[in-house]
């Protein structure tokens, strides 16, 4: 298998017309699901103003908590499908997200009159319904006859209900993506392992070069400063995620919000210092997209990140990944 660093970015293009915008993509995200004592509503109100490039929203947030598109001066608006917030599980309650979260009604009409709703003149790609009680083939065929022809369309593979996401799961429809702009896959079903999810990357982005699919891969939920630089070297294009919201991130990694505002000011009351950390964060999250497209071009890990450990690390499972491929 070819290197997935032997490429450039994907293009992102909406409705198949012109460039939105162009990859490396680091998307900050905004979730109801986010924050357990705070609401989406007044996380805008403290970071939206900082929010440039692109941003993730969720179609459900936008229904039910006051998520008004318009707000965004951004170049590209994801609208996700509200999947994520529907989903109340134990794993969300003990890393601190809202548990009220299912109590309002969802479903395939509920989310494509709500996208009909939306108003901007940005460009806008509207991620497709969770249909998991169908074969990927069905959720595909589904998703097309259901897509708004006012926005861009990116269909989030999901693993049948019982089953596990497989590259062989996908391979009989992949040739049917290409009617997609973007193809995404969620980064906890993309494997059980970190290494289990990039090589799954790797391969995915394989497939649709061997159908002819020229999208680009969006992997949901895995930003963070060591694991993003490798999705993008596995083959993706686009990384999205929350941790901008619940970690502070720094050269070395991402850390437990409150002790590091706790070591930046003891002095000053934590929720303060906190918003200041989420919109150091936002800086951060263009400088981690600066330094992924400088190394596209140059292939030099120590342009990734001024932590020697961390491109080191980088670059150690990059060969790992690399070589895993050439088995």
């Amino acid at each position: 298998m070819d290197s997935p660093t032997a490429r450039l970015p994907t293009p992102i293009r909406v409705g198949g017309g012109a460039v939105a915008t162009s990859g490396p993509l680091i998307v900050p995200s905004y979730s109801s699901k986010a924050l357990a004592r705070t609401s989406v509503a007044s996380t805008l109100d403290n970071t939206a103003e900082f929010i440039a490039g692109s941003v993730l929203i969720s179609a459900y947030d936008i229904r039910y908590y006051r998520v008004d598109p318009q707000r965004f001066k951004v170049q590209l608006i994801i609208v996700d499908s509200g999947g994520y917030e529907t989903l109340v599980d134990e794993e969300g309650k003990l890393r601190g997200g809202n548990a009220d979260h299912a109590s309002f009604p969802w479903s395939p009409d509920l989310h494509a009159e709500t996208l009909a709703a939306i108003d901007v003149t940005v460009p806008v790609v509207a991620v497709s319904y969770d249909r998991t009680d169908l074969a990927i083939g069905d959720q595909i065929v589904a998703a097309l006859s259901s897509r708004s022809p006012k926005f861009g369309s990116a269909f989030l593979l999901k693993p049948r209900n019982g089953e596990r996401l497989t590259i062989e799961s996908i391979a009989e429809s992949a040739a049917m993506l290409r009617h997609f702009d973007i193809v995404g896959v969620t980064e906890k079903e993309a494997g059980l392992t970190f290494f289990e999810r990039l090589t799954f990357i790797a391969r995915l982005r394989a497939l649709l070069n061997l159908n002819q699919v020229d999208k680009p891969i969006h992997v949901f939920g895995g930003l963070d400063p060591f694991m993003t630089p490798l999705y993008f070297l596995a083959g993706a294009d686009i990384v999205d995620g929350l941790t901008w919201l619940r970690m502070a991130l720094t050269d070395t990694g991402a850390h437990y919000l409150p002790a590091f505002a706790a070591m930046i000011d003891p002095m000053a009351p934590l929720e303060e210092i906190e918003w200041r950390i989420r919109r150091a964060n936002f800086s951060r999250i263009v400088d981690m997209q600066t330094a992924i497209r400088r190394f596209l071009h140059s292939g030099d890990y120590g342009s990734l990140t001024s932590s020697r450990e961390l491109s080191a690390a980088i670059k150690t499972v990059h060969g790992q990944l690399l070589r895993s491929l050439q088995v």
